[in-house]
């Protein structure tokens, strides 16, 4: 029986880690997000290699996604089957669905099916091996780029559309004066120059070491050939036309040009073996002469810029939600870029009027330099690399990517405007940004502040726990009986790193202490929450939340336990002073008076202080 995993009700399953584009069990957890289903696809071998009837559930799912049709119901799929074979006629052969019966059909006809349902040219032994029944990773990549991202709303998408009608496509090559094609010297001499007229390559760019070797030499035989290539896409904005163009799209295209040039670049390659100079002459002015088509847009305002490079580059190989976050927010809200610094990133170094205009001339460095120390505490990241500052690096991107989630997961429900409680990562990013573009700049300073203090405390209560979680392991004992043993992994666990952050996130300096004085019982208590509420219990939004929840409120009553445990044995003055007041208000007549005296103790004592001054009162007076 095929699975049906239209279940509205359990939420959206949520990968652990971001996509890993060289693992198709990480393509299966994300394929599984974006069609929605409340938990990941089955896959017995946990590699992601699906057995046949696994491809089965994976395909009714993806036709349930696009077509609302129930597989199950073996109406619906024959009237399906019969459409989709009259469809793909003249293209490709889909007699098959007429001659076998659902459950009999081979891996390859799944992926036939599949293909044909999200439209993408299936090729076969590329896809999906003929003789071996292989799933290769190619076949995992278009499933994923052909479904759409649940956590793009509609609205984004709409006032993206509606931008980028009004603010980009009015203005393109307006001025006169600029070059319709420029040949790659041309474009080299401009790249990094301040002016108004230089190209800078904005902070946000992806890295410039995309493309391998063969794609490089590639484009250099392109350019020998005359074979024309996408325009180069530069952009300013309506606010600021005496900055330098930004890079918006070719930027793999004008490094590559850069690195065969300069021998001396750490990136420096050969065309065929041979260096440009000794490239035969009518070889070189071939390539000296290649115009690259040029297209000059002035934006509104540097969101609109923003919104055309993830326009652009979403086009081709697919950006990340955290790629397309960093694009989103850069220049707008100086949360993402104290975020961004304190992950060892980009701190607008050649943009100091974009840091005055945001008010993060000076807590931007600050947060830079906290990178190192933060990197150092965090499994795998390590410290920043110089480049880092100038350029996005994947591990920039995931460590930014854990700090947006985690001040997500700690501050989304102090939101009053919230509407859901239970909404996906991404969306909880994404509205604590949208409300940050209302914060003064010491608002986002005092949240990454609170950010890095969290971190630092996080690294010494949970001790060797520290962003880490459990597996399990299954095993056998000597008599053959089933056997479960966890241990705790070795790798940056982003789900225990925000459950973690949120149990400390609304404590002072004197709870974090408090913690710091039991710690073996707290972290023996965060032990059993882990693998009782988070080892093995499938991800989607509600468990997320579910887990933040219970272990803030176990943080809280450890914290009061603790202090009720350090109280008992203090002979303080403090605690004098309360014993004191505890026989004043024992003495007290009358409930009226006694609720007075109280109501006045709340203003100047802490809740801690006022419970025990009353649970005390109502001890003997041999047990004072």
């Amino acid at each position: 029986m095929i699975e049906d995993y239209n279940d509205d009700n359990e939420g959206i399953f949520e990968p652990e880690s971001d996509l890993d584009e060289h693992s198709k069990a990480s393509y299966l957890e994300h394929i599984s997000k974006r069609l929605s289903l409340p938990e990941s696809l089955k896959c017995t071998k946990g590699s992601g290699l699906l057995n046949s009837n696994e491809l089965r559930i994976m395909a009714g799912a993806i036709i349930n996604f696009i077509k609302d049709i129930n597989v199950n119901n073996p109406k619906e799929r024959s009237v399906f089957l019969e459409d989709l074979r009259e469809d793909m006629k003249g293209r490709s052969d889909f007699s098959f669905v007429t001659k076998k019966e659902w459950d009999k059909f081979s891996k390859t006809q799944l992926g036939m099916i599949i293909a044909a349902t999200l439209n993408f040219q299936f090729e076969g032994d590329p896809h999906i091996g003929q003789h071996n029944g292989n799933l290769y990773i190619r076949f995992y990549e278009n499933i994923y780029d052909k479904l759409p991202d649940p956590d793009e709303s509609l609205n984004e998408v709409m006032e993206m559309n509606r931008e980028s009608v009004n603010d980009f496509s009015i203005k393109r090559n307006k001025d006169s004066s600029k070059k319709e094609k420029m040949t790659a010297l041309e474009l080299s001499d401009l790249l990094g120059l301040e002016d108004k007229d230089g190209i800078t390559v904005p902070e946000y760019q992806r890295s410039d070491q995309q493309w391998p070797s063969s794609k490089k030499e590639e484009m250099i035989r392109s350019m020998i050939r005359d074979i024309p290539m996408p325009s180069i896409i530069l952009g300013k904005t309506d606010e600021r036309p005496d900055d330098p163009w930004q890079l918006v799209d070719g930027h793999q295209r004008l490094s590559t040009v850069r690195k065969f040039f300069d021998e001396l670049h750490d990136d420096h390659f050969t065309f065929m073996g041979s260096e440009y100079h000794d490239l035969p002459d009518f070889i070189r002015e071939k390539f000296d002469g290649y115009k690259f088509v040029m297209e000059w847009v002035v934006a509104k305002d540097d969101k609109a810029l923003a919104q055309l490079y993830t326009l652009y580059n979403n086009s081709g190989k697919k950006m990340t939600p955290v790629q397309i976050r960093v694009a989103k927010w850069h220049e707008i809200s100086a949360l993402h870029h104290l975020l961004l610094a304190l992950a060892g990133g980009p701190i607008l170094a050649e943009r100091e009027i974009s840091k005055e205009r945001m008010g993060i001339s000076d807590s931007i460095l600050e947060a830079s330099q906290r990178a190192s120390a933060l990197r150092r505490l965090l499994p795998g990241r390590g410290a920043p690399s110089d480049d880092e500052k100038l350029q996005l690096r994947q591990v920039t991107e995931k460590t930014y990517d854990n700090y947006c989630k985690t001040i997500a997961y700690c501050l989304y429900r102090q939101s009053l405007d919230r509407t859901n409680e239970t909404p996906t990562a991404e969306a909880a990013v994404s509205h604590i940004f949208s409300q940050s573009k209302n914060y003064r700049p010491g608002k986002a300073h005092s949240i990454v502040k609170q950010l890095d203090f969290v971190i630092r405390n996080i690294a010494t209560i949970y001790g060797d726990y520290a962003f880490l979680t459990h597996r399990s392991i299954s095993a056998e004992d000597e008599q053959g009986n089933p056997t479960t043993t966890y241990e705790i992994g070795k790798a940056l666990n982003s789900w225990a790193m925000q459950v973690q952050a949120g149990g400390l996130w609304g404590l002072n300096d004197n709870e974090m202490t408090l913690l710091n004085h039991y710690p073996d019982d707290f972290q023996n208590a965060w032990k059993k929450f882990n693998i009782k509420e988070m080892v093995d219990i499938r991800q989607n939004s509600k468990t997320l939340w579910k887990a933040q929840e219970k272990w803030t409120n176990k943080v809280k009553d450890l914290v009061s336990e603790y202090r009720i445990r350090d109280f008992k044995n203090d002979e303080s003055q403090t605690k004098n002073h309360l014993v004191g007041l505890s026989k004043v208000l024992r003495d007290l007549n009358g409930q009226e008076t006694r609720d007075d005296f109280i109501d006045a103790l709340r203003h100047s004592y802490n809740e801690f202080e006022v419970t025990f001054i009353i649970n005390n009162s109502q001890l003997k007076d041999e047990k004072d």
